[in-house]
């Protein structure tokens, strides 16, 4: 019998370890054994272990154990309780050891979640508190108390989501009963959400706060209530019972309709925002709440708001409400499918001018793009497949809707389809050439034909233009079909609309800021949505997200939201900082002048 790796002594000093031969039976060779005092820590193992070493005869070992628990150690709480170094609580033990821990001091106590939490019939709820509960983007599932029966002090809880079910008498909510605070302090609770059942007997059943004390002040922000609320008497709500002498804030606040019910009438408070089952199972709720929520809208779905994670942040289009910002449509364009209509998708058609040095479209003639001269003749067109006859410059062009690094590649080999004079094939983006290839007279094998596969940095409304130069009547039509995809992007929006100037934003707008990495990105890193001030330092609007760098093409979507106020950024450049996991900015990978709205 080992602990770990480590053989054990039983208590008459001799190993517990027995070596039984072939004439071992019917109680002959009987071992009995008692090991005491053994102090084992969470997470050891004890082994019974039976080795026949290479004998495959060896008969069967009748052994049975019995382990018994002489003495428990008290849970222990990691940290100190002070703001710097909070508790942390992980499981019900963390919770009935911060209740103990409470209960024997009158000074502020912080404490945060480390994990999802299921209490039991035998958590304790705090009696009472003053402090900072932190739920750190968890869950705490109740079963039948309160999380706090009375909050003395300043008591501030943030970032909790409460489930599960609360059952009492008179003041019965989620997260505290009742409230015994002094006119200096103020009760806070942010960024959270109940879901959980609330049944009080006697009177006053809430989501929130059971009831509020006379001249208390209470403020509820960017909060829901999604669970049933019913007292059998008097007084419910969603959020908080309160009297007039109370002075409660809310702000940013939603309620499912007819959730709360007091003697079995619906209680539907006009101070906070009521939402039908609807606009909380389709993502309006979530939407409204921000970035301190996220919702799986697909099956299997979330029917009310949860902690936000990488995949389930939530965005309008239109009426619809999603999980993705940026579809595989907004990454990648294709000519072939675009074609028909001049600047669909970005796609153009076009002749180069020698007289005026711009680029001319090509107007439609039954079913393909197509220039004349002055006698009518056709000079250049530009069919569906790609192929494009030029006696002059034709050529099919491509306006970037949005900044980034883009990859060019072919949808078939560049070919010539009938025999002719050599033709130059060139990619031109702000007047340089960035990719020329001569096609030879004779090359009409789409197997030898020639590709590209290049990666280029554009701007909001840059114009990459597919050229091809004949000068010479004999050319041949060249079959061309470009394809362009985002590999790396940034996108800005405003009221679900594209902004690419910081006075199309209006006060008050949130604005949502994609960034989008197909893996190449190569080291792990933070992307913050930021600005450069006047001193042209680069300030943090945002918390962190996460990029993982070596993705191998999979992708990254992070989002970043911010409240507007135009007179505090009109002269500032909105902007993406990219942070390395070493702390060292590698925004010169990812140029900042290509991801901005100024």
């Amino acid at each position: 019998m080992k602990l770990n790796n480590e053989i054990l002594t039983d208590d008459n000093g001799k190993e517990t370890r027995w070596v039984f031969d072939n004439t071992c039976y019917n109680g002959s060779g009987n071992q009995s054994y008692t090991v005491t005092n053994l102090h084992i820590n969470k997470g050891d193992m004890i082994y019974h272990e039976v080795d026949c070493g290479t004998n495959n005869t060896g008969a069967a070992i009748y052994w049975k154990p019995i382990i018994t628990y002489t003495y428990m150690e008290p849970y222990h709480l990691e940290g100190d309780g002070s703001q710097e170094n909070p508790y942390l609580i992980d499981s019900t033990d963390g919770l009935n050891a911060l209740a103990d821990v409470i209960a024997t001091t009158d000074k502020p106590i912080y404490s945060k979640f480390t994990a999802d939490v299921k209490a039991s019939g035998n958590t304790r709820p705090i009696e009472e508190y003053t402090g900072t509960i932190d739920g750190n983007n968890h869950k705490l599932t109740l079963k039948g108390h309160t999380l706090i029966e009375k909050a003395k002090g300043e008591v501030i809880i943030k970032n909790l989501i409460i489930d599960g079910s609360v059952n009492g008498s008179n003041n019965t909510a989620a997260f505290i009963g009742n409230t015994d605070v002094d006119a200096n302090n103020n009760i806070i609770i942010e960024n959270c959400g109940n879901a959980a059942v609330i049944k009080a007997s006697g009177n006053n059943a809430a989501g929130f706060v059971g009831w509020i004390g006379e001249n208390d002040k209470l403020c509820i922000k960017n909060s829901y209530n999604y669970g049933s609320v019913t007292s059998n008497e008097n007084g419910a709500n969603p959020f908080v019972n309160s009297n007039e002498l109370s002075e409660i804030i809310y702000e940013n606040c939603y309620y499912l309709k007819d959730s709360a019910k007091a003697n079995g009438t619906p209680v539907n408070p006009q101070i906070s925002i009521s939402k039908t089952e609807q606009e909380f199972t389709n993502g309006d709720v979530t939407y409204n709440l921000g970035n301190a929520f996220g919702q799986k809208l697909t099956d299997p779905k979330d029917k009310y708001p949860v902690p936000r994670t990488a995949d389930n942040g939530v965005y309008r289009k239109g009426n619809v409400y999603t999980n993705k910002l940026i579809e595989t449509s907004d990454l990648k364009f294709s000519m072939q499918s675009s074609f028909g209509q001049q600047s669909k998708d970005g796609w153009y058609y076009l002749q180069y001018n020698d007289a005026t040095g711009v680029y001319d479209e090509l107007s439609w003639l039954d079913n393909y793009y197509a220039a004349k001269d002055n006698s009518g003749n056709v000079t250049s067109y530009i069919t569906q497949q790609g192929i494009i006859q030029p006696t002059l410059s034709a050529c099919i062009g491509w306006k970037a809707p949005m900044a980034g690094k883009v990859r060019l590649t072919t949808g078939t080999n560049i070919f010539k389809i009938g025999k002719g004079a050599a033709t130059t094939v060139k990619i031109i983006i702000d007047g340089k050439s960035i990719w020329q290839e001569t096609i030879p007279g004779d090359q009409i094998d789409e197997s030898k034909g020639i590709k590209h596969d290049i990666m280029v940095d554009v701007g909001c409304g840059d114009m990459i233009y597919f050229d091809v130069s004949a000068k010479d009547p004999t050319s041949a039509a060249v079959f061309w079909t470009p394809q362009v995809e985002y590999i790396q992007t940034a996108k800005f929006t405003a009221n679900d609309k594209q902004i690419l100037n910081i006075s199309e934003i209006n006060n008050g707008n949130r604005i949502e800021c994609l960034f989008y990495d197909a893996g190449i990105l190569e080291k792990k890193s933070n992307a913050y949505l930021a600005f450069y001030d006047k001193n042209g330092t680069m300030v943090k609007l945002s918390e962190a997200a996460f990029v993982g760098g070596n993705s191998k093409g999979s992708g990254c979507i992070l989002s970043f939201d911010i409240d507007f106020v135009y007179e505090d950024y009109k002269d500032c450049e909105l902007s993406l900082m990219i942070i390395n996991g070493d702390g060292k900015n590698i925004n010169p990978i990812v140029k900042h002048n290509l991801y901005s709205v100024k």
